[in-house]
């Protein structure tokens, strides 16, 4: 972090329920299920708990502004079972390691109200030696390496009001993003009907030069 980079805020208890990191990458053209149980022996100690989920479809950020598409009709014929993804659990289920065949992914959970969150550096940190243990294992093995194409990093937080009012009902006192927008009009019943959720997105696009990276 340079001088100009300001200092990330630091909670004594953050309402953080689940941190989670995620690279995807070009699919490797050999990988197969065997492999993500290859890959279980190195990680057994630390995960002893596997079980096989659905796999994710592919994620990919566009910028600009988007297309409506035209009607059509879309054929995709399956040529081969999609091959399934990966849960890793560690013992006290905290850490999930998720691998499948274009992606890797490191859940933080929280499980009791005692948990601490580690902050993120610490689960950065170890899911950076993750992605270094699957890197050297594709290498050994005659794999494709890694190319990433999308990098995602996700908070799930749990508010709750010191009253115990419904968050969802006042909204301007969860975040500061709804003081200046119609919070009010929204809080306010709709036809003798309370508001049962929101939601928002925003999109931030920043241009990273090669000193950014260094």
């Amino acid at each position: 972090m340079n001088s100009a980079t300001p200092a990330l805020p630091e909670f004594d208890r953050p309402p953080i329920v689940e941190a989670v990191l995620s690279i995807q990458f070009a699919a490797p053209a050999n990988f197969r299920s065997v492999h993500a149980g290859l890959i279980w022996d190195e990680i057994r100690r630390d995960y002893p708990t596997v079980s096989e989920q659905r796999p994710l479809a592919p994620v990919f950020e566009t910028f600009g502004i988007p297309t409506i598409p035209g009607p059509g009709v879309r054929f995709e014929p399956l040529l081969a079972t999609p091959m399934a993804r990966f849960w890793f659990e560690s013992d006290d289920s905290r850490h999930l390691l998720q691998i499948q065949q274009d992606r890797i992914v490191h859940n933080w959970r929280k499980r009791t109200l005692d948990d601490e969150y580690p902050r993120y550096q610490a689960v950065r940190e170890r899911f950076a030696e993750e992605v270094k243990i699957l890197e050297g294992f594709l290498t050994r093995n005659g794999l494709d390496g890694l190319m990433p194409n999308q990098c995602e990093m996700t908070y799930l937080n749990f508010v709750t009001l010191p009253d115990g009012a419904n968050p969802h009902q006042n909204l301007s006192r969860v975040t500061r993003f709804c003081s200046d927008c119609q919070a009010p009009e929204l809080e306010r019943p709709f036809q003798g009907a309370a508001l049962e959720g929101c939601s928002f997105a925003a999109r931030y696009i920043k241009i990273y030069n090669e000193r950014d990276c260094n």
